[in-house]
Formats: C-alpha cells, sequence, structure tokens
C-alpha cells in the first residue's frame, strides 16, 4: 500500500517524490513491483486539502497506476468535493481505471450506537439518547474527544462549543504551561488561515508543542514541523480566529472561491457568533463583510449554512429569521 496524504505527499510531481523516498526509478516501475506481489492500493487521502504543486505528484501517480494491472485506487473526499471547485483527478484516467460507487460514511446508526455500548460501557453514558451532548455524539471524532474529557468540564451541547472550549483550554489544563499552548494555537492558526503546510514551530516553547502532540491536537512530522492531527481541528483554529478577531477575515482570499477548510472555518466562526448570542446582531456583521461585491459568494454561503448545520439549527433560524 502507498499512501498519499496532503501533509506529506511531496510536491512537484514524482521527480521530486522519487529524490525523497530515494527511488531511482519511474513511478511505473515502483508501482510493478509492488503490484507483483499481489496486488498493490494506491490510498490517496483527503482529495478537498491538496495544493497545486502536491495534486501534480498524486496525479502523476495515479495516472501510472492507471497502466498497470493489480493496481487499485481509493481516495477519500468530502461530499462536496467536485462541486465548488472542479474535480482536479483527470477523468480519462478514472474512466480508465473503473469508477466505482462511493462509499459515504454517515453518522453512527443507532444499530452501532447500541453495539459501541456493549462492547465499550465506558461510553454508555455519553451515547445515552437523553445525554446532553446526544447531538455531537454521533461522530466518531468527536465522540472520541468527549471520551478524553475531565468528569468536571462543562458538556458541550453543539461543535462550536466544543472548539470554543478546545480553544479557550488549549486542549489542555490552566496550569503553567496554559499560555504557551494558547500562544502556539493561535500562531498556528495564523498559519492555517494562510494554508501553511507542514506549520513551522521553531520559534515556540518545546513544552507546549509536546503538550499538543500528546493530547493530539498535532501531528509530529519532524524537527520543528506539525500538522493539525486531524483536518477538523484545522478548522476549529481557523473558526476561534476569526471569532476572537474579526480583522482576520481580510487576510482570506475572499475574490476566490473558499477552499473546505477556510469554509469551514468560516461556517465555525459563523456558528460562534450566533449560538451563544442573544441576538443575531454580531452574526448579521459578518454576514455583511462578506456580502461585498467583490467577494465570491461561496464564503457568504459558507457563513449562511451554519444556521442549518448548527445543532441547534432550528432555534438560530428563529434567531436569524428578521434579517433572513
Amino acid at each position: 500500500i502507498i499512501v498519499l496524504n496532503p501533509v506529506r505527499t511531496t510536491p512537484g510531481g514524482w521527480t521530486a517524490m522519487r529524490a525523497v523516498l530515494g527511488f531511482d526509478g519511474p513511478a511505473h516501475d515502483l508501482l510493478s513491483d509492488l503490484a507483483g506481489n499481489g496486488g498493490a492500493i494506491l490510498f490517496v487521502d483527503n482529495l478537498d486539502f491538496y495544493s497545486d504543486p502536491a495534486r501534480v505528484t498524486v496525479v502523476d501517480l495515479v495516472r501510472e497506476a492507471s497502466k498497470i494491472p493489480g493496481v487499485a485506487v481509493i481516495a477519500t473526499a468530502r461530499r462536496n468535493f467536485g462541486i465548488e471547485e472542479s474535480d482536479w483527478l483527470p477523468q480519462d484516467v478514472i474512466k480508465h481505471l473503473g469508477r466505482s460507487d462511493p462509499i459515504v460514511i454517515e453518522e453512527l446508526s443507532d444499530a452501532e450506537v447500541d453495539e459501541m455500548r456493549h462492547g465499550a460501557p465506558g461510553l454508555a453514558s455519553l451515547l445515552a439518547n437523553n445525554h446532553p451532548a446526544r447531538a455531537i455524539t454521533r461522530n466518531l471524532f468527536r465522540l472520541a474527544r468527549l471520551a478524553g474529557r475531565s468528569e468536571n468540564d462543562p458538556i458541550p451541547h453543539t461543535e462550536a462549543d466544543m472548539a470554543r472550549q478546545w480553544w479557550q483550554t488549549a486542549d489542555g489544563r490552566h496550569d503553567s504551561d496554559h499560555r504557551d499552548r494558547a500562544r502556539l494555537l493561535k500562531a498556528l492558526a495564523e498559519q492555517a488561515l494562510a494554508r501553511v503546510e507542514p506549520l513551522d514551530v521553531s520559534d515556540y516553547p518545546s513544552r507546549a508543542i509536546d503538550a499538543l502532540i500528546a493530547s493530539e491536537t498535532l501531528r509530529d512530522l519532524g524537527g520543528d514541523r506539525v500538522a493539525f492531527r486531524h483536518d477538523v481541528l484545522r478548522e476549529w483554529a481557523i473558526g476561534n480566529l476569526l471569532h476572537s478577531e474579526p480583522a482576520m477575515i481580510d487576510r482570506l482570499p475572499l475574490d476566490r472561491p473558499a477552499s473546505p477548510a477556510l469554509a469551514r472555518g468560516v461556517e465555525i466562526a459563523s456558528r460562534m457568533a450566533i449560538e451563544h448570542a442573544v441576538d443575531s446582531t454580531q452574526w448579521q456583521s459578518l454576514i455583511e463583510h462578506l456580502c461585498r461585491e467583490s467577494m465570491h459568494g461561496s464564503w457568504r454561503r459558507a457563513a449562511l449554512l451554519a444556521l442549518v448545520r448548527s445543532e441547534i439549527g432550528s432555534e438560530l433560524l428563529g434567531r436569524a429569521s428578521d434579517l433572513l
């Protein structure tokens, strides 16, 4: 199996990646050798998040894979991949490989929840139908993070609540390292806003870096390079930054279609602006800021859809009804 992901894929095509791997031959030779052992899989994770230079490398490998019997290609993407921006994988290659029906990973079904209650009794209370966090525990990533929280921590009711608690606590206790962790998170959010990958932590205390790696906010890439361990955490960081410092919105490439991570960041910031407000004033200000003529409509769309994507969407629609 060869696994490609947006953080570790060498940009610039197969020639650049070959130098990193220390493999002298063409991609065809590497894939043929793997397939000769009984079959090979090229796994391309998160099609939504590759930079343009990294896409060149992915296309090179997928194109070669299509020429070799016994090599399969599996790719993951979010549901709206190829809608806002065109699908960047070459369609002639996809056709040659043979397009399979997509497998859609939904939130946990009632049967899966029941199985988890019996298989992992420690999660039974979190998965109870009357639990205050019921609306967010049917997602495996959110469930895993909630399972690790302290009993004294406030119970989040929405994803935006979780994102805000993660940011305010800097994914840890309010101890002597909290300030350094918070500064580091803010700096990484600013890098994520600029679509920097991997993230540079060379100017920050090692204790804060190690703490965020241990709490599984960050993944250690070696040296002074890290990445958010999950795409959702990158989006939470962007959303919190935009919510706490609205002026940062003008650093977004607002004249171009919103990338998935930045659109989700705007959506999270939009949810935060209205979920715990007494009215829609702050949310309205965000919408108006994104409605200027020169701005691509995808940014405003992300802020508007926050209403119905929130776990308390019905309540938010009522709160914003006059403006709508």
